[in-house]
């Protein structure tokens, strides 16, 4: 639901199943996966293509820069701890210079200050935690199909969700 008020946004996701709930994917998402463990990346994008997605998978603010400048992706899935980047640095340039790609951070440390931060900063629209759920990725999925170009430009924040297991275990 939309906020009519001036400057009113829609809240990220932080895990869920998102508004399209019980519906199978409406189609196929380019997913770009940023992660400097290569064993996270390749699991990542199997899970992903299991689930009908066409990832992506790089492990550097450079080549994720560099895919960026040559081809259209829907959402970008970056981990926290980017080697000695920030993850959500790296989601805050996302939102400056793609504003339409969704932004998805992937932690296995969730403080709530790294959390908020990750959201007034970064625009993130959806977390993840390390290990990750089937549930989790089939929500992020369904998600993406509930989630047009205007709310992603706008990166509001008024309908958070919170995977409870993962709040539970983490925060």
């Amino acid at each position: 639901m939309r906020d009519s008020r001036p400057g009113s946004r829609t809240r990220p996701n932080l895990g869920g199943t998102g508004r399209n709930d019980g519906a199978a994917p409406q189609r196929p998402h380019s997913l770009l996966v940023v992660d400097p463990s290569p064993a996270a990346r390749r699991a990542l994008g199997r899970e992903l293509t299991a689930l009908g997605q066409q990832p992506l998978s790089v492990a550097t603010w450079r080549e994720a820069g560099a895919i960026l400048s040559t081809r259209q992706v829907d959402a970008v899935i970056a981990a926290d701890g980017l080697g000695n980047d920030d993850g959500v640095a790296f989601l805050a340039w996302i939102r400056r210079t793609h504003p339409s790609v969704k932004r998805v951070l992937i932690t296995g440390h969730c403080h709530f200050q790294r959390l908020r931060e990750a959201v007034n900063e970064a625009g993130v629209w959806f977390f993840l935690t390390k290990p990750w759920d089937q549930p989790s990725l089939t929500g992020l999925v369904r998600s993406l199909d509930g989630f047009g170009v205007e709310d992603s430009v706008t990166g509001s924040h008024e309908h958070l969700r919170v995977d409870r297991n993962a709040a539970g275990r983490r925060l």
